[in-house]
């Protein structure tokens, strides 16, 4: 019958048609074979990234170190640094021991005596105590090129006696300026530009 031959010509065709366990099997070793070969990527990957995440951490810490030293380098130089400079301001002002520096005297046109300049003032400063022998080994105004708008120069000088370099000192320590040829000086004692500035900058500290 021609209605029978199609039916059976359409199960047929469905049989042939439909996934058979082969089928599936042979599916389902294609996407297990699929999903090692995906995880298995991966998994490289991973091992790879783990490994340089490693190496990253291996030199921060080696950068870390390397830092740690320098800084403790960096400090203890510093502290040699700031031992030198001590030493040498000590020295410096040891040389300046017997120096005295004083300001405000007018400088006279032409060629002027420092010594004696200055063996006028000291000599009208100690009076009426007993006067010492005082010695140079020198006196100049300091270096710096004149200028009117500056006032004088210091006139510095550099005793060959230490306790009469002391003597004056005390004296003059009396009082903060001291009456000159008609105008006031001071005197100070001469110290290491170092010193100087350690001065000033505690002074400014007080200040606030």
């Amino acid at each position: 019958m021609p209605a029978l031959d199609r039916i059976e010509g359409t199960l047929r065709d469905l049989r042939a048609s439909m996934v058979t366990k082969a089928d599936l099997q042979a599916i389902t070793t294609t996407i297990q074979d699929t999903l090692r070969t995906e995880v298995a990527g991966i998994r490289t990957e991973l091992t790879a990234q783990a490994g340089r995440i490693t190496a990253m951490e291996e030199a921060n810490a080696a950068l870390a170190a390397h830092v740690a030293a320098t800084d403790t380098a960096v400090a203890r130089q510093g502290e040699m640094l700031f031992s030198m400079r001590r030493h040498v301001e000590d020295v410096d002002n040891r040389g300046r021991r017997c120096k005295i520096r004083v300001r405000g005297v007018p400088e006279t046109e032409g060629r002027e005596n420092a010594e004696e300049i200055l063996t006028e003032l000291f000599r009208s400063l100690l009076q009426p105590s007993p006067l010492p022998e005082i010695e140079f080994e020198r006196a100049h105004r300091t270096l710096r090129p004149q200028a009117a708008e500056d006032g004088p120069r210091d006139l510095i000088c550099c005793l060959h006696s230490f306790p009469v370099k002391n003597t004056i000192m005390a004296k003059a320590q009396e009082r903060q300026t001291w009456p000159f040829r008609g105008v006031q000086v001071s005197l100070y004692n001469d110290l290491s530009p170092i010193t100087l500035e350690a001065r000033g900058v505690f002074a400014r500290l007080q200040q606030h």
